[in-house]
């Protein structure tokens, strides 16, 4: 398939984009695809950039993109610090504003018409009319409620650092609307959102904010521990040391920290359910306790949990982080629990004790765990392992994952078959990019390659998107091949229109040309 692109008017283009303001930007038609059952090309209109576009956003209400031009080093493959940040009318095809920006230091998110630069633990807010700084705050913002307005970060300081104060920023002004103390010494887990006006914070515990006030309860949970034995140690050497030589000595103050022991936050109409070091509890939406259920002492590492029938069950993993890198800590079990009441159904332990837990998958009565090397079949009624298989990962590679509803592969020329429609079947991905085939038995059968394997992205009318390498296909409801196009999987559909960012170019494409109603 050819793709015409525009050669002419890009080195002039980078010239005068950064000089004016309202410039229009070098667009031509190319053919991008073909749609084989009306045997017609598939046209596209480009948008050519002087550099490479780094990320892109797509605001529905004002037809705008916002693009981060961010250029390649002419010593190698390597990012330059600067770039440019840059409103595009979709419309009418011409930049409104554009503005510098250092990468290194700085980074902007959008969020609706929200735009939100993070600049040395700093935040600020840019008119989305013309980009300019409209006010500036003393905190990294974490968390943003588009529609009220309002973002949340922790405040910081020029001496101390990051502080235990939350606080609330108004993104119209920048202006401070409340501050509260909430720890996160062991790290800011998770923001759930429980409605309009009110989050939920894991962080040391579970903490409800009120968006406009700040105000909510605390519950107190253990995710992390600090481990002084090192430093003790290193104490206890250096005075030896200096007993020894008669010379003087410092005593080093610090710890080592081990962190994110802790579980997803799940929430229902019946309350919020969280595990961490010592128990897995259900809380009302005022902040009480309604059940606690107590874990095994120096058991409990990172966690999932997840509803299933009347049961919560936990997947412990294994693992936790031990300043600020992955390794091994408790070990490895599931565990089932009656929602109603927290009384403990089962708890096993894996059969190896630094099996780290990296994915599971649940199919009807039982679940699948993987470690880097092996995958367990165990069952969800009483928690008796079924099946269990090593993999030899000199050749196969470590197991990351499971495959999803959303993979596809031939089942012939023209017509394809989701991964998943064979039920029989385990499909596994491994660090080597190979899909391994197991049975229920967990007996190897056969490997995927990676190159056969399609993605689907996107959905319109019953035709479906699929990705492979760079170019996708598109199929139809039957998983018929309609048609093929030079876009990836980082395409969006915004109306009646497909975009996609393309190097230093975006693509626009009328959906008319693939799907008919």
């Amino acid at each position: 398939m050819k793709k015409t692109t525009v050669i002419g008017l890009i080195c002039f283009f980078a010239v005068s984009i950064y000089a004016q303001t309202n410039g229009l930007v070098p667009t031509e038609e190319i053919i991008i695809g073909r749609n084989f059952k009306t045997d017609a090309d598939i046209k596209a209109k480009e948008c050519v950039f002087p550099d490479r576009i780094e990320s892109w956003y797509i605001d529905d209400s004002t037809k705008t993109m916002t693009l981060q031009l961010r250029g390649i080093s002419d010593y190698g493959n390597v990012k330059n610090d600067t770039g440019r940040v840059i409103q595009f009318d979709l419309l009418n095809k011409q930049i409104t504003w554009n503005k510098k920006i250092d990468y290194v230091l700085s980074n902007i998110v959008q969020y609706d018409k929200l735009l939100i630069k993070t600049t040395d633990n700093k935040s600020s807010g840019l008119n989305f009319e013309n980009g300019e700084d409209l006010w500036s705050a003393k905190n990294t913002i974490y968390y943003v409620n588009s529609k009220l307005r309002i973002g949340v970060g922790y405040v910081y300081s020029a001496l101390s650092g990051f502080t235990n104060t939350l606080e609330g920023i108004d993104l119209n002004t920048g202006k401070s609307i409340w501050k509260r103390d909430i720890k996160r010494e062991y790290n800011l887990n998770d923001f759930v959102q429980l409605n309009d006006s009110v989050i939920l914070i894991s962080a040391d515990g579970l903490h409800t904010v009120n968006l406009k006030t700040g105000q909510g309860w605390n519950y107190a949970t253990y995710t992390g521990s600090k481990d002084y034995t090192n430093t003790v140690v290193s104490n206890i050497f250096d005075i030896t040391i200096s007993v020894l030589l008669g010379s003087e000595y410092e005593i080093t103050i610090g710890y080592d920290l081990i962190s994110d022991i802790v579980s997803n936050v799940l929430v229902d109409s019946a309350g919020i359910y969280v595990a961490d070091m010592g128990s897995i509890v259900r809380i009302d939406y005022n902040g009480n306790v309604l059940w606690k259920s107590v874990l095994p002492k120096r058991m409990v590492s990172k966690s999932s949990i997840f509803f299933k029938n009347n049961l919560i069950y936990l997947v412990n993993d294994g693992f936790a982080t031990y300043n600020n890198e992955t390794v091994s800590y408790g070990r490895p079990f599931i565990a089932a629990f009656t929602k109603n009441d927290g009384k403990e159904v089962f708890l096993n332990n894996l059969g190896y004790k630094k099996e780290q837990i990296n994915a599971f998958e649940i199919q009807q009565d039982t679940i699948f765990l993987l470690s880097k090397k092996r995958i367990f079949k165990y069952s969800l009624k009483d928690g008796t392992e079924l099946w269990e298989q090593i993999i030899k990962t000199d050749s196969l590679g470590e197991l990351t994952g499971f495959a999803g509803s959303d993979l596809y592969i031939k089942s012939d020329s023209v017509s394809f078959k989701p991964i998943l429609s064979d039920s029989t079947n385990i499909y596994v991905f491994t660090n080597k990019n190979k899909l391994l085939v197991f049975n229920n038995q967990l007996e190897f059968k056969s490997i995927i390659p990676d190159n056969e394997i399609f993605y689907s992205f996107l959905e319109s009318n019953g035709y479906k998107f699929l990705e492979i390498g760079n170019s996708s296909i598109v199929i139809d409801k039957n998983n018929k091949l309609v048609a093929e196009l030079e876009i990836s999987g980082n395409a969006l559909l915004r109306g009646t229109k497909l975009y996609e960012a393309q190097g230093n170019s975006f693509v626009e494409i009328e959906m008319d040309q693939l799907i008919k109603k």
